[in-house]
């Protein structure tokens, strides 16, 4: 409170200044002749202690509500950096799935439903064009080794999309779509490792 003390005391001479002001006008207006034969001695000087404590606890109670207000912001960043950092692991779920199912050579059915989850989820979480922008091809180099087939091509594709996409999350920091709810995508992606 003593380092706070020469603060508040110029917030409270502020407001006492107006507020001083006001009372000052209202006697001049009333007539302080009148008033000064029914006031006790000790009224005015009553009357500047109470003007001066109001003044205290109002500059008190504004700096007390503008840190209440910068916690709430500080918390709400934290809850929304936690959402990231979670949206990023299950990311790296899905592409740790993506390439078991690559090594695996597995059908091509395997590795179209991993994509439509994949797609849905960041659909779900961050919108369409997102969404849309994960199936693109453009702006790929085609990595064709001599023994690889068109899906296995397709799904190292879409695994650097997820990684550009985690790029833009810590870059960019989207918000989440209103009715995103990472919990319920928790069990949608099987990385092979400690699920």
């Amino acid at each position: 409170m003593a380092w706070r003390t020469p603060w508040l005391l110029l917030v409270a001479y502020k407001r006492f200044d107006l507020l001083g002001s006001a009372l000052t006008a209202l006697l001049a207006l009333a007539g302080l002749g009148v008033w000064q034969d029914l006031l006790p001695w000790w009224a005015p000087w009553a009357t500047l202690a109470v003007l001066l404590l109001y003044s205290l606890l109002m500059g008190n109670y504004e700096e007390v509500r503008d840190s209440a207000q910068k916690q709430k912001e500080l918390e709400e960043k934290l809850t929304s950096d936690k959402e990231r950092a979670d949206f990023k692991n299950l990311l790296t779920k899905a592409c740790q799935e993506g390439q078991r199912i690559h090594d695996s050579h597995a059908d091509d059915a395997l590795a179209i439903d991993w994509g439509k989850r994949v797609c849905n989820f960041i659909d779900a979480a961050l919108g369409l064009s997102e969404a849309q922008d994960f199936y693109s091809d453009t702006g790929l180099l085609p990595i064709a080794p001599a023994n690889d087939t068109s899906i296995r091509q397709w799904i190292r594709w879409r695994q650097k999309r997820i990684e550009k996409l985690k790029e833009k999350v810590d870059r960019d920091r989207p918000n989440f779509r209103p009715e995103f709810r990472l919990q319920d995508w928790q069990d949608h992606f099987y990385s092979g490792f400690g699920n």
